[in-house]
């Protein structure tokens, strides 16, 4: 082997050794900045009691929400797939504004936002439904949403 090939392999290893430094230097750059985006996130955690408490007629269902996260969340959108009265529909421990409307036999709570550690604690009642559970959707401008049990 000839003294420039030599030279020549320990110039290419060298290449590969700067590429792949620098390659493992942005992933070391980027793994904080994807947990600092995660983290800064809000979360809205959920928990649905299984399905209706029944009263005589009267079946009484129940969501609760919490902001787990760092920052603000906005625009929490509950859909409750029967057609509740407002006047049958309570929630507790909110203190921004809500919007309450019907749509199409769904019922669609709207909360304007949900600060980190705030929670709502949302009941309805119904009369005179023979089902044992309800459907319902939740959605918001960040969406990141989980149930817990």
């Amino acid at each position: 082997m000839k003294i420039s090939d030599f030279l020549k392999k320990i110039k290419d290893i060298k290449i590969l050794k700067d590429i792949f430094l620098v390659l493992v230097g942005a992933l070391i750059g980027l793994i904080p900045c994807y947990f600092e985006n995660f983290l800064n996130k809000p979360l809205i955690n959920y928990f649905v009691r299984n399905g209706y408490y029944k009263i005589d007629n009267t079946s009484i269902g129940n969501v609760f929400l919490e902001n787990d996260g760092r920052t603000l969340d906005t625009n929490i959108t509950i859909i409750i797939y029967e057609n509740l009265k407002k006047e049958d529909i309570n929630i507790n421990n909110y203190t921004s504004n809500y919007q309450i409307r019907n749509n199409n036999n769904k019922t669609i709570v709207v909360l304007d936002k949900l600060k980190p550690t705030e929670s709502a604690d949302i009941t309805f009642k119904i009369e005179n439904i023979n089902k044992d559970d309800f459907d319902f959707d939740i959605i918001s401008d960040n969406n990141n949403i989980k149930s817990i049990y």
